[in-house]
């Protein structure tokens, strides 16, 4: 089981990024600051078999050290409409590619952005932690849409895991104009609660929209 008192550490706060990393993922730069933990960097892309076009296209950051992060971004051919369903889906079928159990999931900002974080315990008995936003998220006509999803997962201790939640920033190519602001959730709790119960089953809603562009490979990657 996920302990009480991990999950009352894991906090979503403020935090100022020192000294910053910066990484070339397609054509956005990701920026994040891990304090003093050291973590060697990859990057990788992945591309759709068939997908001569280059849609669809996942550019991977690793970070390896004291257990495994990543960042991944994932571009769409065209704009998908997101929704906190949709969101929440593509962290539980995340993890769940993971086989972990007792997932939960719970809504933050991430980047100035509505997301969804989820936590599981691994077949191993660790937590991994994942989280999955938007950067490019607008509002169009009243719905909300996005051509580019980030994914954040970690199998590594809570305090990287957590400076990379709180410094993570995704800058979007210069020609895309997109607004800050944006309510996709009625109530956003920032605070992962002190005491939670983990529910046997995930918290995700039956009618829940598939999410696209799974990530191929990056579940035994990250096993």
């Amino acid at each position: 089981m996920i302990t009480k008192l991990l999950l009352s550490v894991l906090i979503l706060v403020s935090a100022a990024a020192a000294l910053p990393q910066n990484v070339s993922l397609g054509e956005y730069e990701v920026s994040f600051d891990l304090g003093d933990a050291e973590y060697v960097v990859e990057t990788e892309e992945v591309v759709p078999e068939g997908n001569s076009s280059g849609v669809n296209t996942s550019h991977i950051c690793w970070l390896t050290g004291d257990g495994t992060m990543m960042i991944a971004l994932t571009e769409y051919a065209s704009p998908v409409k997101v929704t906190a369903s949709l969101v929440r889906r593509s962290v539980i079928d995340y993890l769940n590619g993971l086989k972990c159990k007792d997932l939960q999931t719970h809504e933050e900002d991430i980047d100035k952005k509505p997301a969804i974080l989820g936590l599981g315990e691994s077949p191993s008995g660790g937590v991994v932690v994942s989280a999955v936003y938007w950067p490019d998220i607008e509002e169009v006509d009243g719905a909300y849409y996005g051509n580019v999803d980030c994914t954040i997962a970690s199998t590594a201790p809570v305090e990287p895991t957590e400076s990379l939640l709180n410094s993570i920033h995704v800058a979007l190519p210069e020609d895309a104009d997109i607004s800050e602001d944006v309510d996709l959730y009625e109530d956003v709790d920032v605070d992962l609660p002190e005491d939670i119960d983990i529910p046997e089953d995930a918290d995700c809603p039956e009618d829940a929209e598939a999410a696209e562009g799974l990530l191929e490979g990056v579940f035994q990657a990250m096993g």
